[in-house]
């Protein structure tokens, strides 16, 4: 009777014919159903079968026959319907007979044959719908007249007819009587059928004698066909096991229960799981009433069943977001609480930077212009303090822009304006990058007055500032192009220094409108997009302005204000004065590395090629004074010292910045293969020793692989052309003595051990390895062997590991080789 949860009933929907047995326009028979036509026939039958024997007996066969074939077909359709089958004779076919049995018993029997009439218009009118029944009965009674007036006369007949007729009116009268009380209680059962089928519920009613009766909705709901008998099914095997004890221990209760006749008794609601025929479990709300006979005991029980599927799996799975929610509400504070620990600690960290860290890095910065002001100094000695000053410079770089850039952002920094010499800057920033300049063949130019030209605002600032900018741009200048930077005073705003950089380059056009916005960045590996937006930034705090200018055509120029030292401000000395003659005002000469003059009797040349100064010094130290010594920074610088002359030994690091060591050993060999030379003996020196490194070597072409530090063995064998494992002669000498760097050594790890630890602490994996790489390649050079083996182990595990694992390498390390070094001066 339940319609599907998915189908919307239409408005005239017509009521069914089946499924509450009951049909609101049949009539008394189709209304009892297959109940009363199987008692109407075994009764029929058995009753008829003595007087069918006995007209044998009487020698009646015709009548006998007929009689017979009536008693058949009725208790053949007794059993076929008891057997829960279809009925074996046409119920048209049974009544022809009992017409012909009929007619013979009133011709032959007279007055005991019409009173058979009587019993048949009552079994008829029972058995058959009414329609048929009263044709069948209609002739009955015309086959009755003419044999009555045959056999008793016509007062007789009529009184026959009429107690005939009237037998046919009350048996209609009856029957109609009996529809219309059924229809009322079909119409009752159709209201509280839609009342339920608007609620979406299916329903079940068990009755005292056994029977179970299953809605639609509830088969639909259970996955049961929709037609058909559910006498075979046993409810409690839909009920899920976990439930199934409880729900049959209730239904058991209900039918045990005594209670005042004739009443109704509600039952509690409850929720429990069904089982459906595929298996699968489905949530129900049900509700129940017990119906009580007149003896107080249970007539009927019956449930509803709402599905509540829907809402149970949302209530859990609010349940499960709400426990989620808690667990990381609880991870929250628990970060939270690191996240106020950690700021204490940086605000920590930050005042010891700014007073005990930055403070004594200044001056180291100063330091090498004192000396320099002091008079000429060697070339050595002008290469030791350009390193020590460019190491100051580029942490104290880095402090500015870890701890700074913050407070600039929040409008809380402090400036503690200055004089600047920002000529001195921008030769010093410069002089740092001309071996990657030159690398690039970048003509590299700087224009600056002759007289000093001080800037107001912060030096580190100003370096950082500049560093950035210069550095950019030789990145994106092409490959043999020129950069120009110009310094002057503004032409119109005289209190204004103006500081231009240029470069052929052209901005791309999908960062040209947010190039100084934070995280912008294109194109550039690695790159954090923070450079152009923190030098804007910083030159907005020392009050003055960052632009670009970009075009295909016309390059990218940066043009930096900041505002001059007023003329009036008392005399104070200038931290960044320039040390040397001033230049011109075109072009300044920019000194590099100085190289020592290859000897006349040189037999032998090397070139070094390392981005670690420290590296390529100790590693001269260990070649023989025969051997004829160029440097290059990088592979690219490498490539253009092997173009200009063959070098007969090449020894190659195998990370460094622009070209690595794979990358230019390939082009190398395919230099001297072009121009017909012998190729030269080209040594991987590299601080890795794993099995792989050397196996990609060896691939890439390398004659030898040496692990840093290697010994003055192992060098003067690649030189003479032995193998590794011979032993070397002890009887060359030494250029220089690597001991007498130690001092400067020293200082430079410490910066670069800095570096290290700074980057662990952001996180930065690349960062961390690229420094530990560079330690280890160079620590066990000078003697730190277990502070080397560490350095390498941090690089190769710098991907893999935590980040505390890799913070509390990198203090370890740092103090090893604090002890080790101080051990080495004990």
């Amino acid at each position: 009777m339940d319609a599907p949860t998915t189908i919307t009933q239409p408005a005239t929907e017509e009521l069914p014919r089946r499924g509450t047995g009951i049909d609101l326009r049949g009539d008394f028979v189709q209304a009892h159903g297959a109940r009363v036509f199987l008692v109407l026939c075994a009764v029929g039958g058995l009753f008829l079968l003595p007087f069918a024997l006995n007209n044998f007996v009487q020698d009646r066969a015709v009548l006998g026959v007929a009689s017979l074939l009536v008693v058949v077909g009725l208790l053949g359709n007794a059993y076929a319907i008891a057997r829960h089958r279809k009925p074996a004779f046409p119920v048209v076919l049974i009544f022809g007979p009992a017409l012909v049995a009929l007619g013979l018993a009133m011709y032959e029997q007279g007055l005991v044959g019409i009173l058979w009439c009587y019993a048949a218009i009552l079994l008829i009118h029972f058995v058959l719908p009414r329609g048929p029944a009263n044709l069948f009965n209609g002739a009955i009674v015309l086959m009755a007249i003419p044999a009555a007036w045959f056999h008793l006369g016509p007062q007789v007949t009529a009184r026959v007819g009429v107690t005939l007729a009237l037998t046919m009116l009350f048996t209609n009268i009856f029957s109609s009587i009996t529809d219309a009380q059924r229809r009322k209680e079909a119409q009752q059962r159709q209201r509280l059928d839609l009342l339920v089928r608007g609620t979406n519920a299916g329903s079940l009613e068990w009755e005292a004698n056994g029977k179970v009766l299953y809605s639609q909705r509830l088969r639909a709901l259970l996955g049961l066909p929709l037609e058909g008998d559910s006498s075979r099914w046993q409810f409690t095997d839909f009920v899920h096991p976990d439930d199934r004890e409880r729900i049959g221990a209730h239904i058991r209760a209900v039918f045990d229960a005594r209670a005042r006749p004739h009443s109704v008794i509600h039952q509690p609601p409850d929720d429990l799981r069904l089982l459906r025929v595929s298996g699968h479990a489905i949530w129900v709300h049900t509700e129940g009433i017990a119906v009580m006979d007149g003896r107080g005991r249970t007539q009927a029980f019956i449930c509803t069943f709402m599905d509540i599927s829907e809402h149970v799996n949302a209530q859990q799975a609010l349940l499960e977001s709400h426990e989620r929610m808690r667990e990381q509400a609880r991870q929250l504070e628990r970060q939270n609480e690191q996240l106020r620990e950690a700021i204490r600690v940086r605000e920590e960290v930050e005042r010891i930077a700014r007073h005990d860290l930055k403070t004594p890095l200044a001056s180291i910065a100063s330091v090498p212009r004192l000396l320099r002001e002091s008079g000429p100094l060697a070339a050595r000695e002008e290469e030791l303090l350009a390193m020590v000053e460019n190491a100051a410079l580029r942490v104290l770089s880095m402090v500015n822009l870890s701890l700074d850039l913050y407070r600039m952002e929040q409008g809380t920094y402090r400036l503690r304006a200055e004089p600047v010499d920002l000529g001195g800057l921008v030769r010093t920033v410069a002089r740092e990058l001309r071996g990657h300049a030159d690398s690039k063949r970048i003509a590299f130019r700087v224009e600056a007055p002759r007289e000093p030209l001080l800037g107001k605002g912060e030096e580190l600032l100003c370096y950082s500032i500049l560093a950035n900018l210069m550095k950019n741009a030789l990145e994106a200048s092409p490959e043999g192009g020129s950069v120009t930077v110009r310094l002057q005073r503004h032409r119109y705003a005289t209190d204004t220094v103006m500081l231009t950089i240029h470069n052929a380059g052209a901005v791309p056009e999908a960062v040209r409108e947010n190039f100084f916005q934070k995280y912008a960045s294109h194109g550039k590996p690695g790159g954090t997009g923070l450079g152009a937006y923190s030098a804007r930034l910083m030159a907005q705090v020392q009050s003055g302005d960052l632009q670009m200018s970009t075009g295909e055509s016309e390059g990218t120029t940066l043009a930096l204000w900041l505002p001059l030292w007023p003329a009036s401000a008392p005399a104070a000395p200038v931290p960044g004065a320039p040390s040397r003659p001033a230049v011109s005002a075109r072009e300044e000469t920019m000194p590099g590395i100085p190289m020592p003059a290859e000897p006349a009797e040189a037999q032998t040349r090397a070139l070094l090629v390392d981005d670690d100064p420290y590296n390529i010094l100790v590693l001269r130290s260990l070649l023989p004074a025969r051997v004829s010594v160029d440097e290059a920074v990088n592979g690219r610088a490498a490539l253009e010292c092997v173009a200009r002359a063959r070098p007969d030994i090449v020894f190659l690091d195998l990370q460094m910045p622009v070209m690595g060591g794979p990358e230019t050993i390939r082009r190398i060999r395919e230099l001297q293969r072009e121009r017909g030379q012998v190729p030269s003996v080209i040594v991987a020196f590299s601080a890795w020793d794993d099995e792989a490194t050397r196996r990609q070597c060896e691939e890439a072409g390398f004659d030898h692989y040496l692990v840093k530090p290697a010994t003055r063995e192992e060098v003067l064998a690649v030189v003479r052309g032995e193998s590794l494992s011979c032993a070397a002669d002890a009887g060359d000498s030494i250029d220089d003595d690597p001991g007498a760097l130690l001092p400067e050594f020293i200082a430079s790890r410490r910066v670069l051990m800095g570096q290290l630890r700074e980057a662990a602490e952001r996180g930065d994996r690349n960062a961390v390895r690229a420094a530990a790489h560079m330690l280890a390649g160079s620590l066990g050079m000078y003697g730190f062997e277990a502070a080397g083996e560490l350095s390498r182990e941090i690089s190769v595990q710098a991907q893999a590991r935590e980040l505390d694992w890799l913070q509390q390498r990198c203090a370890e390390l740092a103090e090893r080789f604090e002890r080790d070094q101080v051990q080495a001066h004990a």
